[in-house]
């Protein structure tokens, strides 16, 4: 069972790093300001959406204009609505809720009958259909001749499709319930639709309570000055569990009894302090008594914008649109900042040493891609985690796989952990057991330090002060299908020199890829700063690539570097000189 257990895990890793769906610390950055605090009077929504970054982008800025909708804001290419942006009366933004809305059932066969499985005690028939999927031959088709399509045989039982006949990973067929596949799943689109027409709190609200997934935190301002923040999506309430863990389908025992309630979302309107944050951090306070996750996002990207926030406020100064954009853009890493004065206690051995401990002795945490500190910090920590749990979770020596599953279980270790576990030497976790001799953690840190110098010296060469975080880390963005081609990579692909790591709010999900460096492929799709007021307002945004698909225009990576720069435009009621409208006509 361990064996196929691992086959889960390892296709988890796969669809992280080749899909880059999901990973460590991902999310979205999210907060609104009551015009109490700003300097105009005026609240502002300021918003960024983090998933994989790609060419062209997964977002679309645009405006809609008709009878009775005036709406701007980001969508996703080809949704003629607008997910997070604003109309004449309210604005709003959104992360992740981090929401667990699936759940796994085990099913139990007929063994007379391998077409029924059993509910409370009967058999019922699998459901059954046939998934036809088009497969294209390798470039240049047209020269290759058509590739006959993949059928896919899907079964199907009262809680969802039984995901495991696509892998050997079970005995028994698992069925997937999420209720997003389920008829209602569709009244999410509608909820937005009509979240554009909203006019003020309560039709906002009314617009999402049918919604049902992906469950998001919306952040929410009006012209009237009301800020307000509300949870939406279907989240189950279960009979028994929280649905951490595979469970019995054969009957009731584990079934959904419904949804939370929507009044009983969580929910803010005007709170005293003025302003609501989200960054995928818990939503919920003690004593809340609907079940929603155990995945929340550590609460640093959160903690860091409510300083940037009070850091104002404590000096007496009104909060402003720069303010939003300067949060935005923030690289501060705290907990990685901690963890270097303790790593800088150890006892260098050269003068090579000397200079790399003198910079992070130094550091305040930045990212920022001028920043030799971050670019040394995170090489030794990435070194000193592989050391400290080499023998605690090595795995088979001919399982690859499997050590690769254990290293990534060292790399997700927050920087916070490993802080408290270098300073409690006394657990032996720095003991490696595989020698006879007794290890401390002063000589796992010597170790990694000097391990860690060595690849960077070889990498970036012998001047250290060259070795940039930018020189050691970059934003890839990748096209479907042809960064996969060698021959149109080039064409395609963009990548920029950046800064940022997954404790910043400026986030960087990156991974170490030898001579490649630090490739980050997670991060913002968009920023978006909205001030909404009953006179003037002010919509600044900036999309992570361009506007185009066609790599032939120049807006098909003219928001690139911008982007990277913390750079915006303005998307008020005046298009952009050379383009207009689209007008679309009922017949």
């Amino acid at each position: 069972q361990a064996q196929k257990l691992m086959q889960v895990a390892e296709l988890q890793q796969d669809l992280e790093s080749d899909l880059k769906l999901g990973g460590k610390y991902v999310g979205s950055n999210g907060w609104v300001v009551s015009g109490k605090l700003t300097d105009d009077g005026q609240p502002i929504v300021a918003n960024d959406p983090h998933l994989a970054v790609q060419v062209p982008s997964l977002w679309y800025a645009m405006r809609l204009k008709g009878d009775r909708l005036d709406v701007s804001g980001m969508s996703l290419v080809g949704l003629p609505v607008i997910i997070f942006g604003r109309n004449g009366h309210v604005a709003w933004g959104g992360t992740n809720m981090m929401a667990d809305q699936q759940d796994l059932y085990f099913e139990r066969v007929n063994p007379e009958n391998p077409t029924e499985y059993e509910v409370n005690g009967r058999w019922e028939k699998f459901t059954t259909r046939t998934e036809q999927i088009g497969v294209r031959n390798e470039s240049p088709a047209m020269l290759r001749g058509p590739l006959q399509p993949i059928s896919i045989e899907v079964r199907g039982t009262r809680h969802g499709p039984v995901i495991s006949d696509q892998f050997d990973a079970f005995d028994q067929p698992v069925a997937l319930r999420w209720n997003a596949l389920e008829r209602k799943g569709g009244s999410s689109y509608e909820s937005f639709l009509r979240a554009n027409y909203a006019h003020d709190w309560q039709s906002f609200n009314a617009a999402f309570s049918n919604y049902v997934a992906p469950a998001l935190n919306l952040l929410y301002a009006d012209t009237q000055g009301n800020i307000g923040y509300v949870g939406i999506g279907s989240i189950p309430v279960r009979s028994k569990g929280e649905g951490m863990l595979p469970v019995p389908g054969w009957n009731d025992d584990y079934t959904w009894t419904g949804t939370i309630p929507f009044d009983q979302m969580p929910r803010s309107f005007n709170p005293p302090k003025g302003y609501i944050v989200n960054a995928n951090n818990r939503v919920t306070a003690p004593g809340y008594p609907w079940f929603i996750s155990h995945e929340w996002a550590p609460p640093t990207r959160a903690a860091r914008i409510e300083q940037l926030l009070q850091q104002k406020l404590t000096a007496k100064q009104r909060l402003t649109v720069a303010d939003m954009e300067a949060m935005q853009g923030d690289m501060a890493n705290l907990p990685s900042a901690a963890l270097a004065k303790v790593m800088t206690r150890v006892i260098p051995q050269d003068d090579l040493q000397r200079e790399a401990v003198h910079y992070l002795t130094r550091w305040d945490g930045s990212m920022d891609r001028s920043s030799v500190a971050a670019t040394i910090f995170t090489a030794w920590s990435d070194r000193l985690r592989k050391r400290i749990f080499a023998d605690e979770l090595e795995g088979p020596w001919n399982q690859r796989s499997k050590t690769r599953q254990l290293e990534s279980l060292a790399d997700r270790m927050p920087d916070a952990e490993l802080a408290q576990l270098l300073r409690n030497d006394g657990l032996k976790w720095c003991d490696d057991v595989r020698t006879p001799e007794v290890e401390t953690c002063q000589q796992d840190l010597m170790l990694s330090l000097q391990a860690s110098l060595k690849d960077l010296k070889k990498v970036h060469g012998s001047d250290m002060s060259e070795w940039t975080w930018g020189s050691a880390h970059h934003t890839r963005y990748e096209h479907t299908p042809f960064s996969q081609t060698n021959l149109l990579r080039r064409l395609f692909q963009r990548e920029v020199a950046n800064g940022g790591s997954s404790n910043s709010v400026n986030v960087a999900a990156a991974s170490y890829r030898g001579t490649e460096g630090y490739v980050q492929t997670f991060g913002a799709g968009f920023r978006q700063i909205m001030s909404m007021g009953p006179r003037a307002s002010r919509h600044l945004y900036m999309n992570s690539t361009g506007q185009s698909g066609n790599v032939m225009s120049r807006h098909y990576d003219d928001m690139v570097v911008p982007f990277r720069d913390v750079a915006y435009y303005s998307l008020d009621s005046n298009a952009p000189a050379g383009t207009e409208p689209l007008t679309l006509r009922p017949q």
